[in-house]
C-alpha cells in the first residue's frame, strides 16, 4: 500500500465577519481545511486482443465445445430431477458425475480441456440459477430460465485458474495445457489474478479479460458542480449551456450495415461465404459498439475530471427502449452506459454523483421561477416562462433544474420548492402558497405512452 497523499481544500465559502452597517456581511477571508487521504484500492477490468495461433485456435475450438456440452448436459440433469422427483442438484453434485463420465471411453474426450475450465462453466450456471431465482422472488415476468446452448454459438469464452506467475511477472499470459498467448499490447503493471477469461466474440476476434484491484489517486478539488440532461438531438447538454453533439453511431453506418445482411441472408446456409460474410457484419457491430464506448468513455471522463459534483437523470432506459419510434435511437445513444460510467469513475476518482429522480419535471419547470407548466410537448424545443417572462431552451433549463435538484438533495434541504410566486410567508397574518414538490411527482398519468418523456 502506497503512502497516504496529503491533499490541501480550500474552502469555497470563506468566512464571514460582520463590518460596516448593520445587516451586512462583508467576507474578509477564507477558511483553508487541511486533511489526509489514502489512496483508495478499487478492482478494475482489463480487456487486452489475444492473438492464439493456428494450432492453439483448434485446441479452443474443442475446449469450447465440451465447455458447451456441459453446461446443456448440467442444464438437462437439473431441469429432469426437479421435474421428476422435485431435487435440487447443484454444482457440486453435476461435478461428481463429471469425474466419472471422464472414466468411459465414449467420454475421453472431456479430459482435453483443464478440469477448472470445466469447473468455472459449472459455477457459472450456479449463479445463473440464482439470478433466475432472484428474479422470480421479486415477480419479474418473464422470470429468464436459463437456455441450452446452440451447437453454433459464436461468441463463447472459458475461464482459466493457475496461470504462470513467473511468466505472468515477465509480461505474458502462459494458460494451462494452452501456453503462451500473444497480446496485442503489454500486461498492465498489476497482480497476478486469480483467474483469466479468454472470450472469442462473434466476430472471431479473441480476447484476455481479468480483473485487478489497483490504487488510484484521488483528482484535485474544482469547486465546480454541473447538472446533466441526457437526450436525443444532443447526446447530452450541461447546466452551463454546453452542448454534447450526439454522433448517432448507428443510423451513421444503417445504410451500409443494411446492405451486408441482406448479401448475408442470399448465402447458402453452411457454406463457407456466409460465414464470411457473417464475420464481416459482426465486424461492422463489433467497430459500431467500439465506437460508441469511446464516445461514452470521452464523455464521463471530461465530466469527473472537471467537476466535483455531478447531477443527473435516473432514468428507466429499460422501459423508455420499448419506445415504438425512438427504440433505435434512445439504444445508440447508451444513456444507460454513460450513467453506469459515471457511477464508478466518481467513486475511484472522490467525486459525487447524485441521481434525479425520473419522475422530476425538468424541463417544464421555470429553473428562474419554479412554475411548472401543465403540459410541455416533445417537439417544442423552446418556451416562455408565463410568470417570470424568461425564455428558455428546453435542454438547458432541463440541466439547471436536475442541477438545483441534486444539490437540494446533498444540502439536505427539504423536498420542496419555496421559489412560488413570491407569496406572503406564513406569520404575516396569511396562508402561503401551495408549494411545488420537487420530488417524485407520480400523479402525472402519460395518456399518450411516451409522447411527454422529457428526453
Amino acid at each position: 500500500m502506497a503512502e497516504p497523499v496529503s491533499i490541501t481544500y480550500k474552502s469555497p465559502h470563506p468566512v464571514a465577519k460582520q463590518s460596516g452597517a448593520k445587516g451586512e456581511g462583508v467576507l474578509t477571508a477564507s477558511a483553508t481545511a487541511c486533511y489526509t487521504a489514502p489512496m483508495p484500492a478499487v478492482m478494475r477490468s482489463y480487456r487486452l486482443r489475444a492473438y492464439p495461433n493456428g494450432a492453439q485456435v483448434r485446441m479452443l475450438n474443442q475446449w469450447f465445445g465440451a465447455a458447451r456440452w456441459l453446461w446443456n448436459y448440467s442444464l438437462a440433469s437439473r431441469t429432469k430431477a426437479y421435474q421428476r422427483r422435485k431435487e435440487s442438484l447443484t454444482s457440486i453434485d453435476i461435478s461428481r458425475r463429471l469425474t466419472k463420465l471422464k472414466t468411459l471411453p465414449k467420454y475421453a474426450w472431456l479430459s482435453a480441456p483443464p478440469a477448472t475450465c470445466l469447473t468455472q462453466t459449472l459455477r457459472d450456471q450456479d449463479a445463473t440459477f440464482r439470478h433466475f431465482f432472484r428474479r422470480v422472488k421479486a415477480g419479474e415476468n418473464p422470470a429468464g430460465y436459463p437456455r441450452f446452448r446452440p451447437r453454433h454459438e459464436h461468441t463463447t469464452s472459458l475461464r482459466f485458474q493457475g496461470v504462470s506467475l513467473p511468466k505472468w511477472v515477465k509480461g505474458t499470459v502462459s494458460l494451462h495445457k494452452l501456453g503462451a498467448v500473444k497480446l496485442a499490447e503489454p500486461l498492465p503493471n498489476v497482480q497476478r489474478p486469480d483467474t483469466v477469461t479468454l472470450k472469442r466474440e462473434s466476430d472471431g476476434r479473441y480476447y484476455i479479460t481479468f480483473s485487478a484491484k489497483v490504487e488510484v489517486a484521488l483528482l484535485p478539488v474544482t469547486n465546480r458542480v454541473i447538472g446533466v440532461d441526457l437526450g436525443l438531438t444532443h447526446l447530452a447538454t450541461l447546466s452551463d449551456g454546453t452542448k454534447i453533439e450526439n454522433p448517432r453511431h448507428y443510423r451513421a453506418r444503417l445504410r451500409y450495415l443494411r446492405q451486408q445482411q441482406r448479401c448475408l441472408s442470399r448465402r447458402q446456409k453452411g457454406s463457407k461465404r456466409r460465414e464470411r460474410q457473417r464475420l464481416k457484419v459482426a465486424r461492422i457491430h463489433a467497430k459500431i459498439r467500439a465506437r460508441r464506448q469511446y464516445t461514452a468513455h470521452q464523455f464521463t471522463t471530461r465530466l469527473v475530471r472537471n467537476f466535483d459534483v455531478i447531477a443527473v437523470e435516473d432514468l428507466a432506459v429499460k422501459n423508455m427502449i420499448r419506445h415504438p419510434r425512438l427504440a433505435r435511437s434512445i439504444a445508440d445513444a447508451g444513456w444507460g452506459e454513460i450513467t453506469r460510467q459515471l457511477e464508478y469513475k466518481c467513486a475511484w476518482y472522490g467525486r459525487t454523483l447524485v441521481k434525479v429522480d425520473r419522475w422530476f419535471p425538468s424541463s417544464k419547470t421555470c429553473s428562474a421561477c419554479g412554475h411548472k407548466l401543465e403540459r410541455l410537448a416533445l417537439s417544442v424545443r423552446g418556451w416562455t416562462c408565463p410568470d417570470c417572462g424568461a425564455i428558455h431552451d428546453r435542454d438547458i433549463n432541463a440541466g439547471q433544474n436536475i442541477l438545483l435538484a441534486g444539490m437540494s438533495q446533498i444540502g439536505g434541504r427539504e423536498d420542496r420548492d419555496l421559489r412560488r410566486e413570491g407569496g406572503a410567508l406564513a406569520g404575516d397574518g396569511e396562508t402561503a402558497p401551495d408549494e411545488l414538490r420537487t420530488g417524485q411527482i407520480a400523479s402525472e398519468l402519460f395518456s399518450n405512452g411516451f409522447n411527454q418523456i422529457n428526453l
